[in-house]
């Protein structure tokens, strides 16, 4: 019995050690484009605001299919570095309705994402994830006044 846990277990780290190695593999294969969104949502966010960068996050996700694993990283990669690169994070921030674990902002996901016309489940997966960003954003904020003080 206790060889056959042994061999299962065995089975199990060489699978889990393929897996890894395979998605470093496969993470190296798409920093080129990972590079490329990031410098892509630097230049947007440039002359826009914060609003625009969820708008043009949607349409990114939107464009995204069903397992479009690389895309939907890209996708919310967009998001956060405008989000980093615009003047009105702040304010925006505090216009929607995040909460660890709220339904709100699944809900004000579904209805941006469907305003926009991308109803899919990568819109709103990643509009979902503007929440948990925002939330770290107010956090960093309150942190430095209390750093100032």
């Amino acid at each position: 019995m206790v060889k056959w846990i042994l061999g299962i277990l065995l089975v199990i780290v060489v699978l889990a050690g393929i897996g890894v190695w395979w998605f470093t593999s496969w993470i190296k294969s798409q920093e080129d484009d990972f590079t490329e969104m990031m410098d892509y949502a630097t230049q947007f966010a440039e002359n826009r605001t914060a609003s625009d960068c969820a708008t043009e996050s949607a349409k990114q996700a939107g464009d995204c299919g069903s397992f479009g694993m690389s895309c939907l990283i890209k996708a919310q990669l967009f998001m956060q570095v405008c989000f980093d690169n615009t003047q009105d994070t702040q304010v925006f921030c505090q216009s929607i309705p995040y909460q660890e674990g709220s339904v709100t902002m699944v809900t004000w996901a579904t209805t941006f994402c469907a305003e926009q016309n991308q109803s899919g489940q990568a819109c709103i997966s990643t509009l979902t994830q503007l929440g948990d960003y925002c939330s770290n954003q107010l956090v960093d904020e309150k942190n430095e006044k209390t750093n100032d003080a």
